[in-house]
């Protein structure tokens, strides 16, 4: 007796904050391997992902024959070339004698999506005649997008509203470009993105305040071990949101003095285990990127502008600077702090509030030429007569592609297109808490 095959799941359960993809904890699938757990949900998944290709371009030809009863002209319509994907390729029209390349471009430092096509012709003449209809993804604001042809401003008119329907004015639509063409000719587009919450699909009212975030064409998913909560009106997301900068990235080694010698230890990283922030070794035989971003802090000014040992320190210029006075935020965790204790251990807090102040450390030269350190000191002592940390190079020399800083009046998340994720935590849905009322004077 045959038994039914059971139906793809996702790897996750969405709603819920602080799993990975290959979790099987709350996944019957996590992980498969080639031999005893290869889902049949792969085989489609391969088959959606090869076929994506087919989306990028689209023609159409009017067939003069099949236009019978329709005005004259429009059999005489020009063939239509349609863009539907910013994604760098080529195509070949063999009907029109065409080759169109694009390069794309979805993570410039503007939050915007750069496109550029360039049109050759086989023609002898070096001409063509044909419609280019270039997509106006929905995901951006119509009256900032620019599309350009040979260095011109096109004109993208949206369609307008229709009455009773929703959002009818905010869909995606196509600017019409051409139709005559030279080979050479060259079709740019600038695409901001908008910012925007989406509720989820759930009426239980236990779920009202979940929201997912996007940013232009992706979906944000949260990096967290479970805490996905957020003091912050959604409405103002626009206002909510920053790109980090991959600037003065390091990894951390501590070492110590016993005896006269140094004794180096294990690079240091955040782990979350009930609610509160550790730093703990990372596992040697696991390397992950989830390891490498809780491996990786990023050097900020220090509190106030006071040093570990009570100065002022080197004011401008790189942070990475023997006299500046940094504080340590860990690269998956923005709004935390590292802090030395009093015993010389370190932890993690939050940067402000919680009644825990984070360390000040003085970036100092090393014994060994062209090395820095850390000078820190225990929580009110002042700084110690040795160096207590090795800056290292990052373990994760930046950010995930698309990142950004999700910040409320309570805490702060690191975002990263869904896409993106490999094997970090994460959540795709918020929960927005309503935040205090203004006080009126």
């Amino acid at each position: 007796m045959m038994t039914p095959a059971r139906p793809p799941q996702p790897p996750c359960n969405p709603a819920v904050a602080g799993e990975w993809k290959g979790e099987r904890g709350h996944s019957w699938t996590g992980w498969g391997d080639p031999y005893n757990a290869f889902w049949c949900c792969y085989g489609s998944g391969v088959e959606s992902f090869s076929k994506l290709a087919d989306s990028i371009y689209f023609h159409r030809t009017v067939n003069a024959s099949a236009a019978a009863g329709v005005a004259a002209a429009a059999a005489d319509a020009p063939p239509e070339l349609f863009v539907n994907q910013l994604v760098t390729s080529s195509l070949e029209w063999k009907q029109q004698g065409v080759v169109v390349n694009q390069t794309a471009d979805m993570y410039g430092p503007e939050s915007a999506a750069r496109a550029r096509l360039v049109i050759t012709t086989a023609d002898e003449a070096g001409t063509a005649h044909f419609v280019l209809k270039w997509r106006i993804p929905a995901w951006t604001d119509p009256t900032a997008a620019l599309v350009k042809v040979d260095g011109r401003n096109a004109s993208c008119v949206p369609p307008a509203p229709v009455e009773g329907v929703a959002d009818s004015g905010a869909q995606a639509f196509y600017c019409d470009l051409g139709p005559e063409w030279k080979s050479g000719d060259v079709v740019e587009s600038f695409f901001p993105f908008k910012s925007r919450v989406e509720s989820i699909n759930d009426q239980r009212p236990e779920n009202s305040r979940l929201k997912a975030v996007l940013v232009g064409p992706w979906v944000m998913a949260g990096v967290t071990d479970g805490k996905r909560n957020i003091t912050a009106d959604p409405r103002s997301i626009d206002t909510l949101l920053s790109m980090p900068s991959s600037a003065d990235l390091v990894s951390l080694r501590p070492f110590t003095l016993e005896r006269g010698m140094q004794n180096e230890g294990p690079i240091l990283l955040t782990r979350h285990a009930a609610n509160a922030t550790l730093l703990a070794v990372p596992h040697p035989q696991s390397p992950s990127r989830a390891a490498a971003m809780d491996a990786t802090f990023r050097l900020v000014p220090g509190a106030d502008g006071a040093c570990s040992d009570g100065s002022q320190g080197v004011e401008g210029g790189p942070l990475l600077t023997p006299g500046r006075c940094v504080s340590l935020e860990p690269m998956g965790h923005p709004g935390q702090r590292l802090r030395q204790q009093h015993d010389g251990s370190l932890t993690v807090v939050a940067g402000a509030g919680a009644g825990v102040s984070p360390s000040v450390f003085t970036v100092a030269a090393c014994s060994e030429p062209g090395n820095l350190c850390l000078l820190g000191a225990s929580a009110g002592d002042k700084a110690g007569a040795s160096p207590s940390i090795h800056l290292l190079a990052p373990a994760a020399p930046q950010y995930p592609l698309g990142s950004r800083v999700l910040k409320g009046l309570d805490s702060q998340y690191l975002l990263v297109p869904i896409g993106q994720i490999i094997d970090e935590h994460y959540t795709t849905y918020f929960e927005f808490l309503d935040p205090p009322a203004a006080v009126s004077m």
